[in-house]
Protein backbone atom coordinates (compact mmCIF):
# COMPACT_ATOMS: atom_id res chain seq x y z
CA UNK A 1 0.00 0.00 0.00
CA UNK A 2 1.29 3.45 -0.82
CA UNK A 3 2.29 5.63 2.10
CA UNK A 4 1.16 9.30 2.24
CA UNK A 5 3.71 12.05 1.75
CA UNK A 6 5.24 13.62 4.86
CA UNK A 7 6.24 17.30 4.97
CA UNK A 8 9.99 17.88 5.22
CA UNK A 9 12.22 20.97 5.01
CA UNK A 10 14.38 20.64 1.90
CA UNK A 11 14.97 22.50 -1.34
CA UNK A 12 17.59 22.78 -4.05
CA UNK A 13 18.48 25.37 -6.66
CA UNK A 14 21.18 24.78 -9.28
CA UNK A 15 22.21 26.99 -12.17
CA UNK A 16 24.97 27.05 -14.76
CA UNK A 17 25.92 29.79 -17.17
CA UNK A 18 24.06 31.86 -19.71
CA UNK A 19 23.72 28.87 -22.02
CA UNK A 20 23.47 26.35 -19.23
CA UNK A 21 20.68 24.87 -17.22
CA UNK A 22 18.91 24.93 -13.88
CA UNK A 23 16.45 23.03 -11.78
CA UNK A 24 14.40 23.93 -8.73
CA UNK A 25 12.46 21.97 -6.13
CA UNK A 26 9.55 23.62 -4.34
CA UNK A 27 9.95 23.41 -0.55
CA UNK A 28 7.16 21.39 1.11
CA UNK A 29 5.78 24.54 2.78
CA UNK A 30 5.29 26.02 -0.73
CA UNK A 31 7.22 29.22 0.05
CA UNK A 32 9.77 28.64 -2.65
CA UNK A 33 8.04 30.36 -5.55
CA UNK A 34 6.27 28.99 -8.60
CA UNK A 35 6.70 28.42 -12.33
CA UNK A 36 4.40 29.74 -15.02
CA UNK A 37 4.64 27.44 -18.06
CA UNK A 38 2.76 29.12 -20.89
CA UNK A 39 0.38 30.85 -18.44
CA UNK A 40 -1.61 27.65 -18.05
CA UNK A 41 -0.84 26.54 -14.52
CA UNK A 42 -3.37 27.49 -11.86
CA UNK A 43 -2.98 25.25 -8.81
CA UNK A 44 -6.14 24.00 -7.13
CA UNK A 45 -6.30 22.48 -3.65
CA UNK A 46 -8.07 19.19 -3.18
CA UNK A 47 -11.61 19.79 -1.88
CA UNK A 48 -12.81 17.78 1.12
CA UNK A 49 -15.38 15.18 0.03
CA UNK A 50 -18.21 16.81 2.00
CA UNK A 51 -17.62 20.40 0.88
CA UNK A 52 -19.62 22.29 -1.70
CA UNK A 53 -17.41 23.01 -4.72
CA UNK A 54 -18.46 26.66 -5.10
CA UNK A 55 -18.00 27.34 -1.41
CA UNK A 56 -14.65 25.57 -1.42
CA UNK A 57 -13.42 27.61 -4.40
CA UNK A 58 -14.30 30.79 -2.52
CA UNK A 59 -11.92 29.75 0.27
CA UNK A 60 -8.94 29.45 -2.09
CA UNK A 61 -6.96 32.66 -1.84
CA UNK A 62 -3.41 31.80 -2.87
CA UNK A 63 -1.14 29.02 -4.14
CA UNK A 64 -0.11 28.52 -0.51
CA UNK A 65 -3.47 26.77 0.01
CA UNK A 66 -2.44 24.05 -2.43
CA UNK A 67 -1.05 20.88 -0.88
CA UNK A 68 0.75 17.84 -2.31
CA UNK A 69 -1.44 14.75 -2.62
CA UNK A 70 0.68 12.27 -4.61
CA UNK A 71 1.92 9.09 -3.00
CA UNK A 72 5.22 7.30 -3.51
CA UNK A 73 6.01 5.26 -5.48
CA UNK A 74 4.17 7.14 -8.19
CA UNK A 75 3.46 7.00 -11.91
CA UNK A 76 4.35 10.15 -13.87
CA UNK A 77 2.51 11.25 -17.01
CA UNK A 78 4.66 13.12 -19.55
CA UNK A 79 3.46 15.63 -22.15
CA UNK A 80 4.94 18.32 -24.40
CA UNK A 81 2.93 21.47 -25.07
CA UNK A 82 3.43 24.46 -27.34
CA UNK A 83 1.48 27.61 -28.22
CA UNK A 84 -1.96 27.25 -29.76
CA UNK A 85 -1.65 26.80 -33.51
CA UNK A 86 1.98 25.69 -33.24
CA UNK A 87 3.36 24.32 -36.49
CA UNK A 88 6.77 22.89 -37.28
CA UNK A 89 8.19 20.37 -39.74
CA UNK A 90 8.06 16.79 -38.47
CA UNK A 91 5.59 17.77 -35.72
CA UNK A 92 1.93 16.88 -35.24
CA UNK A 93 -0.17 18.71 -32.67
CA UNK A 94 -3.53 18.32 -30.98
CA UNK A 95 -5.96 20.87 -29.62
CA UNK A 96 -6.47 24.60 -29.55
CA UNK A 97 -7.16 27.23 -26.90
CA UNK A 98 -4.30 28.53 -24.77
CA UNK A 99 -1.94 25.80 -25.93
CA UNK A 100 -1.64 22.66 -28.02
CA UNK A 101 -0.15 19.24 -27.30
CA UNK A 102 2.69 17.94 -29.49
CA UNK A 103 1.96 14.31 -30.30
CA UNK A 104 5.13 13.58 -32.32
CA UNK A 105 8.17 12.34 -30.40
CA UNK A 106 10.74 14.12 -32.56
CA UNK A 107 13.23 15.58 -30.07
CA UNK A 108 13.00 12.67 -27.65
CA UNK A 109 14.33 10.11 -30.13
CA UNK A 110 17.91 11.33 -29.61
CA UNK A 111 18.00 9.16 -26.49
CA UNK A 112 15.88 6.03 -27.11
CA UNK A 113 16.58 4.79 -23.58
CA UNK A 114 15.45 8.00 -21.89
CA UNK A 115 12.17 6.58 -20.60
CA UNK A 116 14.05 3.55 -19.26
CA UNK A 117 16.39 5.88 -17.36
CA UNK A 118 13.48 7.80 -15.86
CA UNK A 119 11.69 4.57 -15.00
CA UNK A 120 14.78 3.48 -13.05
CA UNK A 121 14.70 6.62 -10.87
CA UNK A 122 13.85 6.06 -7.19
CA UNK A 123 10.15 6.06 -6.22
CA UNK A 124 9.02 6.01 -9.88
CA UNK A 125 6.31 3.44 -10.49
CA UNK A 126 5.90 4.17 -14.20
CA UNK A 127 6.39 6.74 -17.00
CA UNK A 128 3.29 7.27 -19.13
CA UNK A 129 3.24 9.46 -22.28
CA UNK A 130 -0.05 11.38 -22.39
CA UNK A 131 -2.22 10.22 -25.32
CA UNK A 132 -4.16 12.94 -27.16
CA UNK A 133 -7.21 10.64 -27.25
CA UNK A 134 -7.65 11.35 -23.55
CA UNK A 135 -7.61 15.13 -24.05
CA UNK A 136 -10.34 17.61 -25.00
CA UNK A 137 -9.78 19.66 -28.15
CA UNK A 138 -10.15 22.96 -26.31
CA UNK A 139 -7.12 23.14 -24.00
CA UNK A 140 -7.11 26.05 -21.57
CA UNK A 141 -5.31 25.03 -18.39
CA UNK A 142 -3.14 22.40 -16.78
CA UNK A 143 -6.34 20.94 -15.35
CA UNK A 144 -7.13 19.51 -18.81
CA UNK A 145 -3.77 17.73 -18.78
CA UNK A 146 -4.04 16.62 -15.18
CA UNK A 147 -7.49 15.14 -15.72
CA UNK A 148 -6.13 13.03 -18.57
CA UNK A 149 -3.17 11.99 -16.43
CA UNK A 150 -5.50 10.92 -13.61
CA UNK A 151 -7.33 8.63 -16.01
CA UNK A 152 -3.97 6.86 -16.43
CA UNK A 153 -3.63 6.61 -12.62
CA UNK A 154 -0.63 8.95 -12.65
CA UNK A 155 -0.24 11.00 -9.46
CA UNK A 156 2.17 13.45 -11.10
CA UNK A 157 2.53 15.02 -14.54
CA UNK A 158 5.68 16.38 -16.17
CA UNK A 159 4.84 19.16 -18.65
CA UNK A 160 7.57 20.56 -20.90
CA UNK A 161 7.81 23.05 -23.74
CA UNK A 162 10.34 24.71 -26.06
CA UNK A 163 10.77 28.45 -26.51
CA UNK A 164 12.77 28.97 -29.71
CA UNK A 165 13.95 32.42 -30.84
CA UNK A 166 15.35 33.06 -34.31
CA UNK A 167 17.58 35.99 -35.25
CA UNK A 168 18.90 36.86 -38.74
CA UNK A 169 20.92 39.75 -40.15
CA UNK A 170 22.31 40.56 -43.60
CA UNK A 171 25.88 41.60 -42.94
CA UNK A 172 26.63 42.70 -46.53
CA UNK A 173 23.50 44.00 -48.23
CA UNK A 174 25.30 45.57 -51.24
CA UNK A 175 27.15 42.29 -51.81
CA UNK A 176 23.86 40.39 -51.59
CA UNK A 177 22.43 42.53 -54.37
CA UNK A 178 25.47 42.05 -56.58
CA UNK A 179 25.58 38.26 -56.03
CA UNK A 180 21.77 37.85 -56.22
CA UNK A 181 21.81 36.40 -52.71
CA UNK A 182 24.16 33.54 -53.59
CA UNK A 183 26.95 34.66 -51.23
CA UNK A 184 26.84 33.37 -47.63
CA UNK A 185 26.37 36.75 -45.94
CA UNK A 186 23.34 36.18 -43.68
CA UNK A 187 24.23 35.53 -40.06
CA UNK A 188 21.73 33.43 -38.14
CA UNK A 189 21.26 32.68 -34.47
CA UNK A 190 18.75 30.22 -33.02
CA UNK A 191 18.27 30.00 -29.24
CA UNK A 192 16.05 27.33 -27.66
CA UNK A 193 15.08 27.14 -24.01
CA UNK A 194 13.47 23.89 -22.86
CA UNK A 195 11.41 24.25 -19.68
CA UNK A 196 9.59 21.67 -17.58
CA UNK A 197 7.34 21.67 -14.52
CA UNK A 198 6.26 18.77 -12.33
CA UNK A 199 2.70 19.03 -11.01
CA UNK A 200 0.47 17.01 -8.71
CA UNK A 201 -2.33 15.67 -10.89
CA UNK A 202 -4.83 15.81 -8.01
CA UNK A 203 -4.28 19.39 -6.85
CA UNK A 204 -1.96 21.13 -9.31
CA UNK A 205 0.69 21.50 -6.61
CA UNK A 206 4.07 22.45 -8.08
CA UNK A 207 6.85 20.07 -7.05
CA UNK A 208 9.66 21.51 -9.11
CA UNK A 209 10.98 23.00 -12.34
CA UNK A 210 13.86 22.37 -14.72
CA UNK A 211 15.32 24.35 -17.59
CA UNK A 212 18.07 24.11 -20.20
CA UNK A 213 19.18 26.33 -23.10
CA UNK A 214 21.11 25.71 -26.30
CA UNK A 215 22.02 27.93 -29.26
CA UNK A 216 23.25 27.62 -32.83
CA UNK A 217 25.08 30.30 -34.86
CA UNK A 218 25.50 30.10 -38.61
CA UNK A 219 26.16 31.86 -41.91
CA UNK A 220 23.86 31.30 -44.88
CA UNK A 221 22.88 32.70 -48.24
CA UNK A 222 19.57 34.49 -48.75
CA UNK A 223 18.28 31.47 -50.69
CA UNK A 224 19.09 28.90 -48.01
CA UNK A 225 18.25 30.82 -44.84
CA UNK A 226 14.80 29.23 -44.28
CA UNK A 227 16.15 25.68 -44.56
CA UNK A 228 19.19 26.49 -42.44
CA UNK A 229 17.02 28.01 -39.72
CA UNK A 230 14.75 24.98 -39.61
CA UNK A 231 17.74 22.67 -39.35
CA UNK A 232 19.20 24.87 -36.61
CA UNK A 233 15.87 24.85 -34.75
CA UNK A 234 15.83 21.07 -34.92
CA UNK A 235 19.40 20.86 -33.62
CA UNK A 236 18.94 23.32 -30.77
CA UNK A 237 15.65 21.77 -29.60
CA UNK A 238 17.20 18.31 -29.52
CA UNK A 239 20.29 19.61 -27.75
CA UNK A 240 18.22 21.60 -25.24
CA UNK A 241 16.09 18.56 -24.46
CA UNK A 242 19.21 16.41 -24.10
CA UNK A 243 20.50 18.90 -21.51
CA UNK A 244 17.06 19.15 -19.90
CA UNK A 245 16.76 15.40 -19.24
CA UNK A 246 19.49 15.18 -16.54
CA UNK A 247 18.15 18.42 -15.00
CA UNK A 248 14.77 16.72 -14.67
CA UNK A 249 16.45 13.73 -13.05
CA UNK A 250 18.25 16.02 -10.60
CA UNK A 251 15.01 17.82 -9.84
CA UNK A 252 13.26 14.50 -9.19
CA UNK A 253 16.02 13.49 -6.78
CA UNK A 254 15.34 16.72 -4.89
CA UNK A 255 11.61 16.01 -4.85
CA UNK A 256 12.14 12.55 -3.40
CA UNK A 257 14.33 14.03 -0.64
CA UNK A 258 11.91 16.88 0.05
CA UNK A 259 8.78 14.74 0.16
CA UNK A 260 9.79 11.40 1.73
CA UNK A 261 7.14 8.77 2.38
CA UNK A 262 6.53 7.87 6.02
Amino acid sequence: MKKPLALALAAGVLACGMYGCSEYVTPPDNNGGSADLGSISRPEPQAPPSSDAAHFDSLVSSPADVKPAAQFPTAIAVVRIQASGYQAPRCDTWGYGKFSVVTTRDVEIEDPKLMEKWLALPKVLGIVPLNHLLLPENLNSDRDLRTAALSLHADMILIYTFDTKVYTADQALPLSILTLGLAPDNTTRVVTTASAILLDTHTGYLYGTAEATDHDDGLTTSWTTAVALDNARDRTEKAAFKDLAPRIEAMWTGVVKAYPAH
